[in-house]
């Protein structure tokens, strides 16, 4: 199993950046400044960078891994931020497919799938710092998520090709069916994946306060 950084850190590592955060602190107070403020996200996005920012978001506004992490309150917002992003979906759902043109309804669960790494992906990255078991629970939503994917991009392939007239009426709810089916699986999945990061989160030592 991979050590996460929290099980790495020597007490003599963690003293020192205790007392370097402190410092930090005190000298900001006498100085009357703040700690600078981050770049704005590029104009060109895509989830990949979106991703990336929230991880170096959440690493300059804490030490991952260290006693006094807030990692595990971000791991936790992110991961629900995604889980309520599928719940919306969901709840959407018959009005979406109702709207034409239905070929568009039935590309976005894979797209919806897809940018959810813009919160699972740091939810993941905090994990491998905080969790010796962060790496399996990585292989565990790569696993689910391609899972999901193959099946609502063969069910979409598969209406483009049923012929018109009543064979494409009928492939259309069946498809319909099959995508908020997979959706619907996904997103238990992903509810059961943070419950098995909760549990191994509370297993962490107290948060400590710095000051």
């Amino acid at each position: 199993m991979s050590k996460s950084i929290r099980s790495q850190l020597t007490p003599e590592e963690i003293h020192d950046r205790r007392e370097q955060r402190v410092a930090e602190a005190v000298a900001h107070k006498l100085l009357g400044t703040n700690a600078p403020m981050r770049s704005p996200l590029p104009i060109k996005i895509n989830s990949a960078i979106i991703a990336e920012y929230r991880i170096s978001e959440v690493e300059d506004s804490t030490d991952l891994g260290y006693p006094w992490s807030k990692g595990p309150w971000y791991l936790n917002h992110h991961m629900g931020e995604a889980i309520r992003t599928l719940s919306v979906f969901l709840s959407n759902w018959e009005f979406i497919v109702s709207v034409p043109p239905v070929n568009h309804a039935f590309a976005l669960p894979a797209k919806l799938i897809r940018s959810l790494r813009e919160r699972v992906d740091p939810a993941l990255h905090i994990a491998q710092a905080e969790l010796d078991e962060g790496p399996q629970f990585s292989a565990t939503y790569k696993a689910i998520e391609s899972e999901a994917l193959d099946k609502v991009l063969a069910a979409g392939n598969a209406y483009k090709q049923a012929l018109p007239g009543k064979a494409k009426r009928t492939a259309k709810q069946q498809t319909a069916d099959q995508l908020i089916d997979t959706v619907r699986n996904f997103h238990d999945q992903l509810v059961s994946l943070q419950c098995e990061i909760t549990d191994a989160l509370s297993k962490l030592p107290p948060q400590e306060q710095l000051f």
